[in-house]
């Protein structure tokens, strides 16, 4: 019986550590959720520093790409709100 509680112990370490595998493996964003919100950001750019920049960096990565241009649009409109805030 003095075993019992190390055996528990032991698996209960196994499954935990097995558990963090999965959860440090499993990506937390996929890869078109960090473009999209890439997207977003040039899209802030956009209005608050560098359009050309901006535009041209967009249209390279996302020629054609219609939700990113939704992105992109939502993040011109924020920047734009943000500064009609400010003033």
């Amino acid at each position: 019986m003095k075993d019992l509680p190390s055996k528990i112990f032991l698996k209960a370490a196994i499954v935990t550590m097995a558990a963090a595998a999965v959860v440090a493996y499993h990506p937390w964003r996929t890869e078109r959720e960090s473009a999209l919100e890439y997207a977003f950001h040039l899209g802030q750019q956009a209005v608050r520093g560098d359009a050309n920049e901006a535009y041209s960096k967009f249209d390279r990565r996302f020629h054609g790409d219609q939700e990113a241009r939704g992105s992109f649009t939502k993040g011109t409109m924020s920047a734009q709100n943000a500064q009609r805030s400010a003033s």
